[in-house]
């Protein structure tokens, strides 16, 4: 009973925590998909960036990464939400050569590349710049045939979110 009431205590202190930084319930609760991508400032001659992507598995969102030139991941953290049903990948990717390349998010829903909406950047990496990129209009990838048969061919759909 005393080990219930420590639990309960500690649960009504975090709850409380949140609450006072202005979260609210529905916002905890609520499944969330969204993308993000950060460069990552590094001393060596490699440049890196972060990609954060949230899928909302209740309709069976799930993340797929794809570039035109080989990248490195250095890190892969995947946790789900305590509260709600959203899956958060946290990746790290070096690259180690100059030049421009794409990179695209590709989000699916139901493992069907037909309905998957696409999200490119283009990505420049010189060693004045460093790392720089640019989010480009997001598109569904039925519109571009070209793209649809590279991903149709590479990307291993029944794996689950990548």
């Amino acid at each position: 009973m005393k080990k219930f009431r420590n639990v309960f205590g500690v649960m009504v202190l975090i709850l409380s925590m949140l609450f006072l930084q202005g979260c609210s319930y529905s916002e905890l609760t609520t499944p969330v998909t969204s993308h993000e991508v950060t460069v990552e400032e590094t001393n060596t001659n490699t440049w890196a960036m972060r990609v954060e992507l949230n899928a909302d598995l209740t309709q069976n969102y799930a993340w797929y990464i794809y570039a035109t030139k080989e990248i490195d991941e250095a890190e892969n953290k995947v946790h789900k939400g305590l509260l709600n049903d959203t899956l958060t990948n946290k990746y790290k990717y070096i690259v180690r050569d100059e030049g421009e390349f794409d990179f695209y998010l590709i989000l699916v829903k139901d493992s069907n590349l037909e309905t998957a909406r696409i999200y490119p950047y283009e990505m420049s990496v010189t060693v004045k710049d460093g790392l720089t990129f640019e989010e480009m209009a997001a598109y569904n990838l039925n519109t571009d045939k070209k793209l649809m048969k590279t991903l149709s061919e590479t990307l291993d759909l029944t794996q689950g979110q990548q």
